[in-house]
């Protein structure tokens, strides 16, 4: 959040943020919401409806921008949270599916939120959506130019 901020106040932000992950997890775990396999399932929803949207449109739609998968990853959460909350404590299900199936939701959403986001604000660079494109080819092709080129020594160069 803050770039330019000192060795020490990094250290000391990231001491504060272990003990408190520390303590919610503690507090957790004297009264667990359920079994440990419920709550693993709860934790691949949370994946399924943030980082897999993210992931897939960051690698294979290059018009996909920051601001988009900043948007896809809050709404595929806050989706992804209301269903689980709802599911477990209050009975809501759509088509059967339990709480734990909660990332279906999720990702629907934050593919949405992605898209829309990013078709309303501006392209990435030219530079970028070509880097986009070269994470496509494995380490001994690269992309340039609009064509995919072979690198003899198996090297990336651009």
């Amino acid at each position: 959040m803050r770039p330019n901020a000192t060795e020490k106040t990094r250290l000391n932000v990231a001491r504060i943020s272990i003990v408190v992950a520390t303590l919610f997890a503690g507090l957790i775990a004297l009264n667990p919401p359920g079994a440990i396999t419920q709550i693993v399932a709860w934790a691949f929803a949370l994946a399924t409806g943030t980082f897999f949207p993210a992931l897939v449109l960051g690698v294979w739609w290059k018009r996909s921008n920051s601001s988009g998968v900043i948007a896809g990853l809050l709404v595929g959460l806050g989706v992804t949270l209301t269903y689980i909350f709802a599911a477990k404590y209050g009975g809501f299900t759509i088509l059967g599916i339990i709480d734990t199936g909660a990332g279906v939701f999720g990702a629907a959403a934050a593919f949405l939120a992605n898209i829309i986001v990013s078709l309303a604000t501006a392209a990435p660079s030219q530079k970028i959506q070509e880097e986009v494109l070269d994470l496509r080819y494995p380490e001994q092709m690269v992309y340039k130019d609009g064509e995919v080129w072979m690198n003899d020594d198996g090297t990336k160069t651009v």
